[in-house]
């Protein structure tokens, strides 16, 4: 994002590739920041223009980037375009503040931008809240409708989130982000221009499921009933198993399915078995093993003399083993 106050500020990027002035941030308004927290702090400085020298910007552990309101004033301020706001707050009867609406003008726009914040919505107990309740949500609206008006992102202001003490679990946060700050300093890192992220360690696959063993185990035994018990254990080993427990959840889905062709072609051998061993029979009982014998030998016999060859090979092919 570019706005107004980056174009306007022609030395405001070269500061970030000074070296010296980027340790100075790192131990100062961007202290306890991770490699990467303490990069996008500097991208967000770069496209708001706000200055973290002079404290219009900065980073607190466990909240991200911060910034005032005063230094979205400047970025208004700063831009030609810029022509003006007002902030208004309604109260109640007992003159508790209601809400604040701010309006912001632009020269290059027709209708100003009016944002509203509700006192309810963003007050907290003690602090400047309680003493002063209608300068602070007006600078809640301010904030609002100047981020608007200007393209101002990535950033949050103390206006918008009070000065509510931290939870436990943002303190617990905050630390850890302090720590692996300190600890990539220790280690160098914070002055190197790549930062390299570890991969996250893949969790070892569960093991199959007492149901699916169960599966395994039925596949096995018809298998062994057909006497094709070797293929199951063939089929196993193929996936680095011996054994069907030493599957897992992964390598178990392709193996069952594996199985599951194999007995699935296997029973059709053993069907056209069956029905070969029905049709021998037939053959012989018609026409004698002797004939019988003969057309598997391809033998001239006085009972095939007047079949037709294309339907002695038709007989033949399915008494075989090219059928079975």
């Amino acid at each position: 994002m570019t706005n107004e106050l980056t174009k306007q500020d022609g030395g405001a990027v070269d500061r970030y590739n000074d070296e010296t002035m980027l340790n100075t941030l790192r131990e100062t308004v961007c202290k306890g920041a991770t490699i990467p927290q303490f990069r996008m702090f500097i991208e967000v400085c770069k496209g708001t223009g706000l200055n973290p020298f002079l404290k219009e910007i900065w980073f607190v552990p466990g909240v991200g980037v911060m910034a005032g309101r005063d230094g979205y004033l400047r970025v208004a301020n700063e831009s030609p375009q810029f022509d003006g706001m007002e902030t208004r707050v309604e109260r109640d009867a007992k003159n508790v503040p209601i809400k604040a609406t701010c309006s912001v003008w632009r020269k290059d726009r027709s209708h100003p931008i009016t944002c509203e914040a509700y006192y309810n919505e963003y007050k907290r107990s003690g602090g400047v809240w309680d003493k002063y309740p209608s300068a602070m949500v007006s600078k809640v609206a301010e904030v609002l409708a100047l981020k608007r008006s200007f393209s101002i992102n990535g950033v949050v202001t103390e206006e918008e989130i009070g000065e509510q003490e931290p939870t436990r679990a943002e303190k617990v946060q905050a630390a850890k982000e302090v720590g692996a700050a300190k600890l990539a300093t220790m280690q160098g890192e914070v002055h190197q221009a790549e930062f390299v992220e570890q991969p996250e360690m893949a969790e070892a696959p569960a093991k199959i499921s007492f149901k699916a063993l169960e599966s395994f185990k039925d596949i096995k035994t018809e298998l062994k009933k057909m006497g094709a018990e070797a293929r199951y254990y063939g089929i196993l080993k193929t996936f680095g198993a011996e054994k069907s427990n030493q599957l897992n959840e992964i390598n178990a889905r392709d193996a069952y399915k594996a199985l599951a062709a194999e007995l699935k072609a296997i029973r059709l051998i053993v069907a056209d078995r069956e029905e070969t061993d029905r049709l021998y029979a037939s053959l012989v009982e018609t026409h004698g093993a002797d004939a019988v014998d003969a057309l598997i030998g391809r033998e001239r016999h006085s009972e095939w003399a007047d079949v037709p060859v294309a339907e002695r090979d038709e007989l033949l092919g399915k008494i075989r083993g090219e059928l079975r």
